[in-house]
């Protein structure tokens, strides 16, 4: 496969071209279509913090504007909600939607958020809103009402 005596050239489709170098340690490859040598992709394979793509359990990343937080192994959930769970120290029940007040959807503060308890209620008020019978800032948090209760 190699010409000219050297180890830094290799021919491909009627070419001579120079032999790339490996994304994470800089080493010669000997294959010119691979981006890692070996041991770079052997690491890349471990699961856990051996692998340079681990991510620490909370740690934030940002997915159609939405703020997602790692809480487990492979758990990935929506800052908003991760923060009512806690805050109201239980799961969300099935209905259960949370608004943000501002529309801002990476701000998760708690006084940003409202929860309505049913999903159709939640579809209301956007309507309403949409049309403009009712303001956007109309409602404020009810969290700690809910957390009473």
């Amino acid at each position: 496969m190699f010409k000219k005596g050297k180890d830094n050239y290799a021919y491909v489709h009627g070419k001579y071209i120079s032999l790339p170098k490996c994304k994470n340690c800089n080493k010669k490859l000997s294959n010119p279509f691979a981006k890692r040598c070996k041991s770079c992709n052997e690491k890349r394979k471990q699961l856990g913090k051996g692998n340079p793509n681990y991510k620490k359990i909370g740690t934030k990343r940002i997915s159609n504007n939405y703020v997602f937080i790692k809480y487990g192994n492979n758990w990935w959930q929506k800052e908003h909600t991760y923060n009512v769970e806690k805050y109201l120290n239980r799961k969300l029940r099935k209905g259960e939607t949370i608004h943000h007040i501002d529309g801002n959807t990476l701000n998760n503060k708690l006084k940003n958020l409202y929860l309505f308890p049913k999903a159709g209620l939640h579809a209301c008020f956007e309507n309403l809103r949409r049309y403009k019978i009712i303001d956007r800032f109309s409602i404020k948090s009810n969290l700690k009402q809910i957390k009473e209760k």
